[in-house]
C-alpha cells in the first residue's frame, strides 16, 4: 500500500496543486514580485481554481524584514491598484 490509497481518490491531487481540465492535469503559479523580478510570494493552485481566489494568499504571503531586527519579518499592507474596463481604475486596499 501507498500513501495514495490511504488518503482517497482526489486527495493526492488537492495536495500537489494539480487540477483538471481539457487539457490533462495542471497547476497555475501566482507571483508577486518586486520592481527588479524578484519574487516576494509564490502560491502553487489547481490549474481549475479561479485566478482571484489565490489573490489573497498571495498578498498574505509577502513578507518584509524589519529595520533592526534580523530574525522577524511583518506583514506589509499592501495597497493594489486595479484598471477596471470600462469604470476606470480602483484602488485595492
Amino acid at each position: 500500500m501507498n500513501g495514495n490509497e490511504l488518503e482517497g481518490p482526489g486527495r493526492s491531487q488537492a495536495r500537489q496543486a494539480l487540477g483538471r481540465s481539457r487539457g490533462g492535469l495542471t497547476t497555475k503559479v501566482h507571483l508577486a514580485v518586486d520592481g527588479r523580478g524578484l519574487p516576494l510570494s509564490i502560491v502553487l493552485t489547481p490549474g481549475n481554481v479561479n485566478d482571484a481566489t489565490a489573490f489573497g494568499q498571495v498578498l498574505d504571503g509577502i513578507r518584509t524584514p524589519r529595520l533592526g531586527t534580523a530574525a522577524r519579518a511583518r506583514h506589509r499592507t499592501v495597497c493594489w491598484v486595479t484598471r477596471r474596463i470600462p469604470a476606470g481604475p480602483s484602488a485595492i486596499c
